[in-house]
């Protein structure tokens, strides 16, 4: 999974970037609205980079998106592993 993650996100990166642009710029909504594929929104609730309200505009303009809130800011995932890898592994198996 962590060999799969991480070349996608490489492979993406440039695209990434331009979303992540894009949200400093309020125009995020043109990149959201093109994302085709099955996409799990993690969030936290406390999230100072992406707030929630904004996770939930994401999850409305991604039509295949499921969003999961868990508590924890941004980087909630580096401090909370074992939660992480719990969510993953229901998404990846469902």
């Amino acid at each position: 999974f962590i060999k799969s993650f991480s070349l996608n996100a490489i492979k993406h990166l440039t695209y990434i970037l331009k979303a992540t642009k894009a949200y400093k710029d309020e125009s995020l909504k043109k990149y959201v609205k093109k994302i085709k594929s099955p996409t799990l929104i993690l969030c936290g609730d406390k999230d100072e980079y992406f707030p929630l309200e904004d996770c939930k505009r994401f999850n409305k303009f991604i039509s295949k998106s499921k969003i999961r809130i868990v508590k924890g800011r941004h980087d909630w995932c580096i401090s909370k592993p074992e939660e992480l890898r719990e969510i993953l592994t229901k998404w990846f198996s469902s």
